[in-house]
């Protein structure tokens, strides 16, 4: 399930990428004009932007509102008034001293003119996305799949989430938890509950997307109320680094997961003592990462707790939605390799990513995250 969330999410966000002007890392260094702003992934418009109503309209929403009706405790309102999203009490661009007075002074947020353009693209290319996965797997898998989806939630949702959950996962937190990113409890009773703005586009319908977010937050969460460390961590990088030591130049193929987000985590257990590098004794100017004792046990550990979690999954109505996935794996890695397929202008397509890109369509099974890991830099499921 955590592949097919990726891989949909990349194949809208490649879509995305194709029809909203906007601006990169790459253009910014090819010294090309800004056309439009920073190019995101979908978390940030299932999470965010769909609750923000457009610039001509006269209420806003605050950040307190927010964070109620999205779930989160803190959505990313500093990166998508920086990249040109939003603005909040009429703070826009990247000064960030202006954004957090107009937060503090009770700023309410809107669209910009390109947010309420892009809202527009995310829209209809989660459409075309769902359409065509009909398409490859055929409508009755995919409604099988779905109805699985929302069964869980209904029933699992109000013990394990009181205050809700999110319509995307949410960015990881220290030590890479899912819980870290989520609004703890409801407010108290006697509060209002806020209401989104009337010109939101929230959707009546619960998007393919936001039915495998759900689930596998709910599975995150039960695995983390068991074990010492996150699934994110356990699932990407303990679990590859149990079959054996890993290459650096290997690390992101073997986790799923970008190469800066990868060092990044593999630094954060390195300084936990789960795993060492030592050089490769074949071309010793390189590295390896390989586990401890400690990180052994860790993940000797996790291992058991994630059977648990998945067999307390089985007993339950999620045990359908295992037997769904398994039919979907069963169809073989084709489908999965035709929405990984980047458009020759995308960034996944470009000189640095075009390798990986290939690497991971030839065998998604084997290079896409067994656990998707949303950072704060844009929100994408593999960590870029």
């Amino acid at each position: 399930m955590s592949q097919l969330l990726v891989a949909f999410t990349i194949e809208v966000d490649n879509e995305f990428e194709q029809w909203m002007p906007h601006r990169t890392a790459a253009t910014r260094a090819a010294g090309i004009a800004a056309r439009g702003p920073w190019l995101a992934s979908l978390a940030m418009w299932l999470n965010f932007l769909q609750y923000i109503p457009d610039p001509h309209t006269p209420d806003g929403i605050s950040l307190a509102d927010l964070r109620q009706v999205s779930h989160l405790t803190k959505p990313q309102l500093s990166g998508m008034v920086r990249w040109g999203y939003v603005t909040v009490g009429g703070a826009s661009g990247t000064d960030a001293s202006a954004v957090r007075a107009a937060v503090a002074a009770g700023g309410v947020i809107h669209r910009t003119s390109a947010g309420s353009k892009a809202a527009a693209h995310w829209r209809a290319a989660l459409a075309d996305v769902e359409s065509r996965w009909r398409d490859r797997y055929g409508s009755a898998l995919i409604a099988d799949l779905r109805a699985a989806l929302v069964g869980i939630a209904a029933s699992l949702e109000p013990a394990a989430s009181p205050a809700g959950l999110p319509d995307y996962l949410p960015e990881v937190g220290p030590g890479f938890w899912m819980k870290d990113g989520l609004l703890a409890s409801l407010p108290s009773p006697s509060a209002p509950a806020p209401a989104v703005p009337p010109h939101a586009d929230v959707a009546g319908v619960v998007s393919l997307p936001t039915a495998m977010s759900r689930a596998l937050l709910l599975f995150a969460l039960d695995f983390e109320r068991r074990s010492p460390v996150s699934l994110v961590l356990y699932a990407d990088f303990l679990s590859a680094f149990a079959q054996g030591p890993v290459r650096a130049s290997d690390l992101s193929l073997a986790t799923g997961v970008t190469p800066t987000t990868a060092q990044t985590a593999c630094g954060f257990l390195e300084r936990s003592g789960w795993i060492t590098t030592r050089p490769d004794p074949v071309l010793p100017r390189r590295k390896l990462y390989q586990l401890t004792p400690a990180g052994t046990e860790m993940a000797r550990r996790a291992a058991a707790d994630y059977r648990e979690a998945l067999d307390s999954f089985r007993a339950n109505p999620a045990g359908i939605l295992i037997a769904v996935a398994d039919r979907m794996h069963a169809v073989g890695p084709a489908p999965l390799a035709a929405a990984l397929a980047p458009p020759l202008a995308a960034w996944r397509a470009s000189i640095p990513f075009a390798a990986h890109t290939s690497a991971v369509r030839a065998d998604p099974f084997a290079h896409l995250p067994r656990f998707p890991l949303v950072t704060h830099r844009g929100g994408y499921p593999d960590g870029s």
